[in-house]
């Protein structure tokens, strides 16, 4: 099996289990220079139901994902949201997704941008952000600025409140 037919091969699934992660890991061996499937990987690991994978295990996917091709969006897109969700660095986050959007990705990154200057309290940015967001009427995108515009977003730091 080459690659991207195991790869379109697990987008099929409703469900991941860790032989998943396992048939990736060995296909990442053979191929090691495939972004695609470092990316999967890590996306695979968080969502597999019989196994837990750590974040970090992931982020590391990602990141092997970048250096076979600095310019894979997609890996880009993930670790802005791995950055932003589970370790609050907004700033690497926000630096990932501008890279994601440089290279080519879409909405997924511009909310997931907008969501990181929200939080850091700059709304403004963040509504601008979603203004390039070519789905305006996407319901992520809608709830994201009804959101952002009743401060849901911005928790100003505990020296400040």
């Amino acid at each position: 099996m080459e690659p991207f037919d195991l790869i379109d091969e697990l987008r099929d699934k409703d469900r991941h289990m860790r032989l998943d992660v396992d048939i990736l890991r060995e296909m990442s061996e053979r191929h090691p220079d495939c972004p695609e499937l470092w990316d999967v990987l890590g996306d695979i690991q968080q969502i597999c139901v019989d196994h837990e994978y750590g974040i970090d295990e992931s982020v590391a996917c990602y990141q092997q994902a970048i250096e076979c091709d600095p310019q894979y969006a997609p890996a880009h897109v993930s670790l802005g949201y791995a950055y932003d969700t589970y370790f609050d660095d907004f700033a690497k986050a926000a630096e990932h997704f501008r890279l994601a959007i440089a290279f080519g990705a879409g909405d997924t990154a511009r909310i997931g941008l907008a969501r990181v200057l929200a939080q850091l309290g700059d709304a403004a940015a963040a509504t601008a952000e979603l203004d390039f967001c070519t789905d305006q009427n996407h319901t992520a995108i809608t709830e994201l600025r009804r959101e952002i515009s009743e401060g849901l977003w911005f928790d100003p730091p505990l020296e400040e409140a």
